[in-house]
């Protein structure tokens, strides 16, 4: 929550306001087996239900 008021303008801007700028410290998935030299991401989706 911010705490300023928002304010509404009456004009189109001429370059869109950024929603987020990268700091580039986002963290990153580590890479699996990186001996090999291929670069391979784990993906493992969790599920709300356990079937």
């Amino acid at each position: 929550v911010i705490q300023e008021r928002v304010r509404h303008i009456e004009y189109s801007p001429p370059l869109p306001e950024p929603y987020y700028v990268p700091t580039g410290k986002e963290p990153r998935p580590k890479p699996i087996n990186e001996d090999m030299g291929t670069v391979i991401y784990t993906y493992n989706p969790m599920s709300a239900t356990n079937y």
